[in-house]
């Protein structure tokens, strides 16, 4: 199969749905439009909610986007949470 990987969310830690929804794109994915939340915003509610599944994505997003977030936490002053 080898999809996407896809997370449906009814609630979130961090930034509020109005915050999330205002900045978020529409990708299209074979021909699906799909709303995703900004990068920021994803890693803002995983920090905030700090679930083992979230520290683990975390881990995974910092091994792959690792400039990317180093970038995002300087422009938007975000910190990391101490578990």
């Amino acid at each position: 199969m080898g999809g996407p990987t896809v997370d449906l969310i009814t609630q979130i830690s961090g930034p509020t749905f109005d915050e999330v929804w205002r900045d978020h794109q529409v990708l299209d994915l074979e021909g699906i439009r799909v709303r995703v939340a900004s990068l920021e915003h994803i890693v803002t509610s995983k920090r905030a909610a700090n679930r083992e599944k979230d520290r683990y994505a975390l881990k995974r997003l910092e091994e792959d986007l690792g400039r990317e977030l180093k970038e995002m936490r300087a422009k938007y002053h975000v910190s990391k949470r101490k578990k």
